[in-house]
């Protein structure tokens, strides 16, 4: 199957901070985007039809966040990692499926504990490298950082849950 009708030239928007500055709480929404949606009928024959952007609210992420990172895989969905919530710092996965258009659980944690405001980049095999960020909330006053770095490969998804590991 491919994706759900209205899915396609899409971006996802989801997640961040709620008030203007750093330490208002993490957003628990999500939405798709559709720069390509319409078209609008100019009502003249032979006319360029216009495009109307839609942007249109679904079922949020498994945990809000803030300061979290969100990496585009292969396949079209999005890994979402790390983060903020609840004034700490995340170190759980999750998956946003682009086929069902739902946010799913990963069943394995960063194993240098959770991170935030750091690098999440998709690496040529499918893999994606995380590195850097805060060990505690950045918007704290002196917030801790880390230089570590993991590689994480997704695995299989069964029944709304993904598997995967972290690469040694």
């Amino acid at each position: 199957g491919g994706a759900p009708e209205g899915f396609v030239q899409t971006a996802l928007i989801a997640g961040g901070i709620g008030t203007v500055d750093l330490t208002g709480a993490p957003v628990a929404s999500a939405f798709i985007f559709n720069p390509l949606a319409g078209p609008v009928d100019a009502g003249i024959p032979g006319a360029v039809k216009s495009k109307t952007p839609t942007v249109t609210a679904i079922a949020g992420p498994v945990t809000a966040r803030k300061f979290a990172g969100f990496t585009s895989l292969l396949g079209g969905n999005v890994l979402v990692s790390g983060g903020v919530s609840g004034g700490a710092v995340q170190n759980s996965l999750e998956v946003f499926n682009w086929k069902t258009g739902v946010f799913e659980s990963v069943t394995v944690a960063m194993p240098d504990g959770g991170r935030a405001q750091h690098v999440s980049t998709l690496l040529g095999d499918g893999t994606v490298l995380l590195a850097g960020g805060a060990t505690t909330d950045p918007s704290a006053a002196a917030p801790q950082v880390t230089g570590q770095a993991d590689v994480f490969q997704l695995g299989a998804n069964s029944e709304g849950t993904w598997d995967g590991q972290f690469l040694q």
